[in-house]
């Protein structure tokens, strides 16, 4: 190579060479090196990129080297890396199947327990104890959380690790089985007062019913009752169709053929809210605040936790084995644990008025605010978003409270009409109008 210019008139300042077939130090590029070395012969050509190529070969093949010794290097890396993983996997399966095994063990031990209250209770045997013996484990344990990566699957089986993981959730299942509550053991979920009904307003002689599934609003006329039933009484329907009710100075469960059994009041604890769970009906936030269950096998009341806050609460909604409570004139929130008879504060800071009413099906728990927003309770009781409005509910608030869940909806009603929340779509329609107290038009 040289600095000098390249001869041809063509060339423009490429870098260039010397041909030695030149009379004197001519300096050519390589562009121009084919036609004029051809002139003195065909080996200067030659000659000239015989040592281009023996530099571009000895370079590749520096190279060649230098991607030879790094792949060396990785594969040395991967061996190893390969070598404590597998020695990794083959620990945590280790562990993991030693682990399965203590499961097995608690397992048992947790059936075996229920077949000895079976025993103590002289009744017959729990449908969940028999069934847990029938059914495979991997059935009855949904993964919320898989702690292995997929690879581990491959010495684990999916079963295995369903039920190493899940056995928490399991124990806290059979918790409610193992547990006495109220002096009755469960076998079933906690049945709800009635799944497409529910008692909207007593007043006067007349009891008023909404029946989501035909979606009719009607009333019954009482006419073997001597005081006039009261709009704030404590209202809650029972499994077999009864109302219980408990109101200023009305006390009683009336059957569905309108036939009259009186309760005697444990206090003077009057209105408040209700709600039926696993026989008994638990009458909440009264006033003044009181706490009360009645027995309807043995028509005994039992005095429960005093209720936290001052206020006339109307609304009640079970959920699972809480019971929350909400509605009129209450600026608080407050839910119930049924198992350990104390109450919980929800720190509710949604709105500025009053007015909180529960909501709830089987999965999911809402609240509908003063505001007409409606929130989702996400996670623990403390966590709400909102979800959607109600803008089109008449009045002030939906302030009664009583709600019944049915296809996709939740059916709630206020002093103005009967609504519908789509848990779909997230909005409200209202269903029904509600007359006033002397009417029998319904719309």
């Amino acid at each position: 190579m040289s600095e000098a210019h390249c001869f041809s008139p063509c060339c423009s300042n490429a870098p260039i060479i010397y041909c030695d077939c030149a009379d004197s130090f001519t300096f050519i590029c390589e562009e121009h090196a084919i036609p004029h070395c051809e002139s003195e012969g065909l080996h200067h050509y030659s000659k000239i990129f015989t040592k281009i190529n023996e530099e571009s070969r000895n370079s590749a093949i520096e190279t060649v080297y230098y991607l030879e010794a790094e792949l060396e290097k990785i594969r040395s890396t991967i061996l190893q890396e390969s070598s404590s993983l597998i020695t990794h996997i083959q620990q945590v399966t280790e562990n993991a199947l030693n682990n399965l095994k203590m499961c097995d063990e608690q397992l048992k031990e947790i059936i075996s327990q229920i077949s000895q209250m079976n025993e103590i209770n002289n009744s017959k045997p729990l449908g969940f104890a028999e069934s847990l013996l029938k059914i495979k484990p991997e059935e009855m344990c949904k993964v919320r959380e898989k702690k292995l990566p997929k690879l581990y699957l491959n010495k684990i089986s999916q079963n295995a690790v369903e039920r190493l993981f899940r056995l928490d959730s399991l124990e806290k299942i059979c918790q409610g089985f193992t547990q006495k509550r109220s002096g009755v053991y469960k076998d079933s979920l906690p049945m709800k007062t009635n799944t497409i009904k529910f008692v909207w307003s007593c007043s006067g002689k007349k009891i008023s019913y909404f029946d989501a599934e035909s979606q009719n609003a009607y009333q019954v006329d009482i006419t073997n009752v001597d005081q006039n039933l009261d709009q704030y009484g404590s209202k809650c329907l029972l499994p077999d169709g009864s109302l219980f009710y408990y109101g200023n100075g009305a006390h009683f469960i009336i059957t569905a053929s309108n036939e009259i059994k009186e309760i005697t009041m444990l206090s003077e604890c009057l209105n408040g809210c209700s709600v039926y769970f696993d026989g008994f009906v638990y009458a909440l936030a009264g006033s003044p605040p009181c706490s009360q269950k009645y027995n309807l096998s043995t028509s005994e009341w039992t005095n429960l936790a005093t209720f936290p806050i001052n206020g006339i609460y109307s609304s009640c909604a079970l959920y699972e084995d809480f019971i929350f409570v909400g509605g009129r004139d209450s600026t608080k929130a407050v839910y119930y644990d049924i198992i350990n008879n104390s109450y919980s504060e929800i720190p509710l800071t949604l709105g500025t008025m009053t007015s909180k009413t529960f909501l709830v099906r089987k999965e999911s728990i809402f609240l509908l605010e003063f505001s007409k927003q409606i929130y989702e309770c996400k996670g623990d009781f403390n966590s709400w978003v909102s979800i959607g409005t109600c803008e089109n509910v008449d009045g002030n608030a939906p302030v009664i409270g009583y709600s019944v869940h049915h296809k996709k909806k939740i059916y709630f009603v206020n002093y103005y009409g009967i609504y519908a929340f789509d848990l779909i779509k997230k909005n409200v329609e209202q269903v029904k109008t509600l007359p006033d107290s002397s009417s029998t038009n319904w719309t």
